[in-house]
């Protein structure tokens, strides 16, 4: 149970890194 929680984590720190720096990205062009 431990590691799906690590896992989730990981996957949401993941995605919303990706998201921010689509925005960045966006927002700079």
């Amino acid at each position: 149970m431990i590691m799906l929680s690590l896992l989730h984590k990981f996957i949401t720190f993941f995605f919303f890194q990706c998201v921010h720096f689509t925005a960045e990205a966006e927002g700079t062009d």
